[in-house]
């Protein structure tokens, strides 16, 4: 018992010399009631004691790899959809085609929803998450084990189909998925519709890199877009040059901007009875110094792809209105508007200055859009142009029949002009089809008391056979090709020749009908 005795004494002098607190609770509830040391029960203690420490360091060190792997896994996913994200996605594309990868073919997808933006700015940003999860399911229940989804970013995302073999194999991995993407889905209560555009690109065919694969399969995306809603392409060589040409002019559009390289022609619509001009439509053009004019059809895609057509477009506007307070009283002015624009919140804005600066009464503005415009059915273009509407200014629907020509566009807004697409005008002397056409044209535009203008007329027989159909104004290379703002007498002149050209050859025709049967009304 000595030793117990001696070894509590030492035990206590270490104590206060600062022994760690632990083991000294340890040696204190190891001692019998008489004080002294129970060696057998502290050994029971201290040995209970480090086989909970251990189990804690266990949890601990679980603990540790459980959180290091949630942030591994958050590292390489999307928080919102649980799909790999674009470092995850690169990693494996890697891996796909590497030096240690299996000599099978593999297919790079990027995708881009139709519509998302619509079902945003329609039910909000709830609905859009909500969207993009339902997106992520579906797109995984197609992928499946045939490879790895992942979203890049917004409305993005991009597959890497592990074994493509043959082109025909990604091919119906992308119907599959359009077909399944394009199913209606309930959100926040609400019937929602999209679609899917699909680029592809396949290596070694279309490159051995990462950055090769993605830059190529973006430009089949491109393309897909361009074609049609659900549409997949694949990357061909004639992209890498269209995308060499689309950046250059992409770079020169902003320094023509810049250095004033822009100029408004202006092409006179004219009335049918009279000949006199009503309005011009103006029209950019782009005399590039390198390279001569550049085609509006050439540089407009380019201009509403990248943004530059919001800046553009204000130039067009402010000096559309400058060069319009010039012409005669009660001739107006007619503008183009792009679907880009009349997203812009600044619109409305840029009119209001325009308007003042020029000092143009509002009524003698004319603002054209497009049927592709109303087609997307965003409620936002249409309080847009209701809003321009309230600042004074007339709409006509440019390019009718070339959409889907709906009525149902009139019944949403009041146009004040319908403008009937060339491919209908042209021939319609001698194409019943297109006569039969602009006549119920003419006849609805009459009955809703709506003005209606023949477009691309090019003979003195399609203006003689448009007017006869019911045509109120003529608008076309006949009448006068677009011209700069100082040749627009010489222009206006010589379609008030051409209308008491039409109109004699009209009463020369109608002279030379025999008179009707009697008890018969004459025709016409």
């Amino acid at each position: 018992m000595t030793t117990a005795d001696g070894a509590g004494s030492s035990v206590q002098d270490a104590t206060g010399d600062g022994l760690h607190t632990l083991l000294a609770r340890q040696f204190q509830r190891s001692r019998r009631e008489d004080g002294t040391l129970d060696i057998a029960r502290l050994l029971a203690h201290v040995s209970a004691t480090y086989a909970e420490a251990d189990s804690d360091r266990r949890r601990t060190d679980h603990s540790i790899r459980m959180m290091v792997e949630e942030l591994d896994h958050r590292a390489e996913h999307d928080a919102m959809t649980g799909l790999a994200n674009r470092a995850r996605f690169t990693t494996q594309l890697h891996k796909a085609i590497g030096p240690q990868a299996t000599p099978h073919r593999a297919a790079v997808m990027l995708l881009d929803l139709d519509r998302f933006k619509e079902v945003n700015d329609t039910y909000g940003h709830f609905a859009g998450d909500e969207l993009l999860r339902v997106v992520a399911r579906r797109l995984n229940e197609v992928v499946g084990a045939a490879g790895l989804v992942a979203r890049l970013g917004g409305d993005e995302f991009a597959i890497i189909q592990w074994r493509a073999t043959l082109p025909g194999e990604a091919a119906d991995l992308a119907r599959a998925i359009s077909r399944r993407l394009s199913e209606p889905c309930d959100i926040e209560g609400a019937h929602v519709e999209v679609g899917v555009s699909i680029g592809i690109a396949l290596t070694p065919d279309h490159g051995r890199g990462v950055n090769d694969l993605l830059r190529r399969a973006d430009m089949a995306l491109y393309r897909a877009k361009q074609t049609r809603s659900g549409a997949h392409c694949f990357f061909e060589p004639s992209m890498d040059e269209a995308l060499v040409s689309r950046k250059a002019i992409e770079a020169d559009l902003k320094a023509a901007l810049a250095d004033g390289n822009f100029q408004l022609y202006f092409q006179p619509i004219v009335e049918a009875v009279s000949g006199y001009t009503t309005s011009y439509e103006a029209l950019i053009r782009w005399n590039d110094p390198s390279r001569g004019q550049i085609p509006p059809s050439e540089f407009i895609p380019i201009a509403e792809a990248t943004g530059l057509i919001i800046p553009i477009g204000e130039w067009v506007i402010h000096n559309a209105c400058r060069q319009a307070v010039r012409f005669p009283p009660g001739v107006s002015i007619a503008i183009n508007l792009s679907p880009v624009q009349l997203r812009s919140d600044a619109l409305v804005e840029v009119f209001e200055t325009a308007l003042a600066a020029s000092g143009l009464d509002p009524r003698r503005l004319e603002v054209e859009i497009t049927e592709s415009v109303l087609l997307q059915e965003d409620p936002r273009t249409l309080r847009m142009l209701e809003r321009l509407r309230a600042l004074g200014i007339r709409f006509a629907l440019d390019d009718f029949g070339t959409g889907y020509s709906s009525l149902s566009y009139l019944q949403k807004f009041a146009f004040d002009k319908i403008k009937i697409d060339r491919s209908f005008c042209s021939s319609v002397n001698i194409n019943p089809t297109n006569a039969a056409l602009v006549r119920a044209v003419a006849m609805l535009g009459k009955d809703l008391g709506i003005d209606v203008v023949a477009e691309g007329v090019e003979s003195a027989q399609e203006s003689d056979a448009l007017v006869a159909e019911g045509c109120g104004y003529l608008q076309g290379y006949y009448y006068g090709r677009p011209c700069p703002g100082d040749d627009i007498l010489g222009v206006t002149e010589i379609a008030i020749q051409r209308t008491k050209d039409m109109l004699r050859r009209m009463r020369e025709a109608a002279n030379a009908r025999p008179p009707a049967p009697p008890g018969r009304r004459r025709a016409g």
